[in-house]
């Protein structure tokens, strides 16, 4: 079993105050300037649970946490300038859930827990199982139907058809999708959609297809002067913990792979982007497992976090025929 407080002291976190049933913990960080009560503070739940956030002031944020949890049993905190508290929260939430800790945090974390509209579609039984063992394929369930949004995009997708690079496209497009979205078969439109032929915000640039989960792009496909792209859409943490601080063994491997900081936060706030040219370089890239392994986990992350926001306005049925399991 963890010995959380020595983990906690190792981090440099004071002795945990015992704060059950306080409306306040201003008598025991006691009053010190502002800058006193700034830092990382990790809340001790009666279940067993942990949230571990940062705070400018930290006797006011416990108040607004116990209008939340009421079942707060202790708090921890180290104190750190506020110009690295972002650093340190993730740094943190990263050390604690690495030892086994269960943090009810939804942001940082790896999977988010607590209930979730997600988990009716698939038991959190299952997600465990899907996320532990990387050759678990899920293809049964039911798929929705929309006529009316299918002759939306019937127009897109027969431009999609006859366009020069479509059957690359969705070769690659069916292994993204069977491989690293979670029963996408039962969760399709509802919690992850692909766009057909989008608009692009580059003139030089055909957008292919992108795949959405909430209200991110987690996959893209692209043609950039006659050359097919493929973009994935990642949490930098992971990627930075197997292949190096600017994943140069990852860009080693490969001989053209562009890593680049992505302007989305919606998952995470520090993401990349991975850009490689080509049918065969990007299926090899969905084969590593490292890179598997982080896809699937955010993919999930973002499921359990929320619906898809646009599914169903703009996913294109057409084009999901082609990449869901007959």
């Amino acid at each position: 079993m963890t010995n959380i407080n020595a983990v906690l002291h190792t981090r440099g976190y004071d002795d945990p105050l015992f704060v059950r049933g306080r409306a306040s913990i201003a008598d025991l960080i006691g009053s010190k300037p502002a800058g006193a009560r700034c830092g990382i503070y990790v809340l001790h739940f009666e279940d067993g649970g942990f949230y571990c956030g940062q705070a400018r002031d930290v006797t006011r944020r416990y108040v607004q946490h116990r209008k939340v949890h009421l079942d707060i049993a202790k708090i921890s905190f180290r104190r750190v300038p506020e110009k690295r508290l972002d650093a340190q929260e993730r740094a943190d939430v990263v050390a604690l859930e690495s030892v086994g800790l269960r943090l009810r945090n939804i942001r940082l974390v790896a999977v988010p827990l607590g209930e979730s509209d997600f988990d009716l579609i698939m038991p959190t039984e299952e997600q465990q199982e899907w996320l532990r063992n990387p050759d678990l394929l899920e293809g049964s369930g039911e798929r929705a139907d929309d006529p009316a949004l299918r002759e939306r995009y019937a127009s897109r997708y027969q431009q999609y058809v006859q366009s020069a690079h479509a059957s690359e496209s969705t070769a690659v497009l069916e292994h993204y999708v069977r491989t690293t979205i979670p029963v996408p078969m039962r969760s399709e439109m509802s919690f992850w959609y692909c766009s057909c032929m989008p608009s692009s915000p580059n003139p030089g640039m055909t957008i292919y297809s992108r795949i959405n989960v909430n209200w991110q792009t987690v996959f893209e496909v692209r043609e950039v002067s006659g050359h097919l792209e493929f973009v994935w859409y990642l949490p930098r943490a992971p990627l930075r913990r197997t292949f190096g601080l600017l994943l140069w063994r990852l860009r080693r491997r490969y001989g053209w792979l562009s890593v680049l900081p992505s302007p989305l936060v919606q998952g995470d706030r520090k993401q990349v982007t991975l850009t490689v040219r080509g049918t065969e370089m990007a299926k090899r890239v969905l084969e590593e497992r490292e890179v598997l392994a982080a896809a699937r986990q955010f993919n999930l992350r973002l499921m359990r976090m929320g619906p898809a926001a646009n599914g169903h306005r703009y996913h294109c049925l057409d084009l999901a025929d082609r990449l869901l399991p007959d």
